[in-house]
């Protein structure tokens, strides 16, 4: 059975590629977020095998934002 990485809802579906460092997924969520973002990203680094979660300090509910496209930039770097 092969391991499916559900990036966007909605989207085709894609088998994950473990980049480099052995990582699935990596999640990144907002410390300033709301309580059921970070119940919801928790949830989803125990169910996704090999992933990583970034607590990204200062950051809202907003992709926009430069601290998550700060973090976003070393994610993809990190591939």
């Amino acid at each position: 059975m092969k391991r499916i990485a559900y990036i966007i809802p909605g989207y085709k579906q894609t088998p994950a590629k473990r980049n480099g460092y052995g990582k699935v997924a990596a999640l990144i969520a907002g410390d300033k977020e709301g309580p059921e973002v970070m119940r919801r990203a928790r949830a989803a680094k125990r169910m996704i095998k090999n992933s990583s979660l970034t607590i990204v300090k200062g950051a809202k509910h907003d992709i926009g934002q430069k601290e998550y496209l700060a973090c976003i930039k070393r994610a993809i770097k990190s591939l």
